[in-house]
């Protein structure tokens, strides 16, 4: 089940890294970029695997639920929202032709070298920069009609639960606060999700729940204790999500010591 990586969606700071990175699948509204250092990148982004050979350019647009998947030396960059104003009003309704790029002269190489000491530069110097890379990438890439099924209310709905869980929630009160009708909008998130508003919530609550048991224990709070934070209002209702989400039992799970 992807989910909101909160810790991306609230900072408000250019992210980019080296190494051998690795990560679950995740969405957020920042734009994300992946450089392959070396051949046989593997990634997931949707349903569509693909496979990055050195120098490839991966653009991952804003709600694209992605994952690397094991290992291999890459360059992420990762861009805040607040930075992306111009890129919005630029592309609002279209995107890239073309998510990948060969890096063949090592300009983008040299953009993204750009970035490394910026966290603690003004923000016209990072939307210099930040405009520098989009701008180079529109003149290169097409833009086209964009189709992104995570845009618009389904988005706002995954973005809504993911901040919301812990909160006694219904479909009319996220229906309200997405601003879609809750019919429409039900049909259409299982339509795109694969499942049911209540179902995915109920996963992210049950992850909440085995975060927080693993990481404070159970010796001096009850299972169900974390449960009812996590924003269940009942035993039945925990007992029988986190089966049906993990398979196994509470009891079990916590017993035979599962990650």
């Amino acid at each position: 089940m992807p989910f909101l990586e909160r810790k991306r969606e609230k900072n408000e700071n250019i992210r980019i890294y080296e190494g051998d990175n690795s990560f679950p699948a995740h969405f957020h509204k920042n734009l994300e970029f992946l450089y392959a250092e070396e051949d046989g990148i593997a990634v997931v982004i949707g349903e569509k695997r693909i496979t990055l050979n050195e120098k490839d350019f991966l653009i991952i647009e804003s709600y694209a639920v992605h994952h690397i998947i094991g290992k291999g030396k890459t360059i992420v960059l990762c861009l805040p929202e607040p930075l992306l104003n111009d890129f919005f009003a630029v592309t609002k309704g279209k995107k890239f032709s073309s998510i990948i790029i060969k890096d063949d002269d090592g300009e983008i190489y040299r953009k993204l070298n750009g970035f490394y000491g910026l966290t603690d530069k003004n923000v016209l110097l990072k939307k210099s920069a930040v405009n520098d890379l989009l701008g180079f990438l529109i003149e290169k890439i097409p833009l086209e009609k964009s189709d992104n099924k995570y845009e618009g209310p389904v988005g706002k709905t995954l973005v809504y639960l993911n901040e919301n869980y812990r909160k006694k929630l219904d479909l009319t009160t996220i229906a309200a606060e997405v601003g879609y009708g809750k019919f429409t909008l039900s049909h259409k998130f299982k339509s795109t999700v694969g499942m049911e508003i209540r179902e995915y919530l109920n996963q992210i609550r049950i992850n909440d729940v085995i975060a927080e048991a693993e990481k404070g224990g159970l010796e001096n709070k009850k299972l169900i204790d974390y449960a009812m934070d996590a924003g269940f209002e009942s035993v039945q209702t925990f007992y029988r999500a986190f089966r049906k989400t993990v398979g196994v039992t509470p009891k079990k799970y916590f017993s035979d010591g599962k990650n």
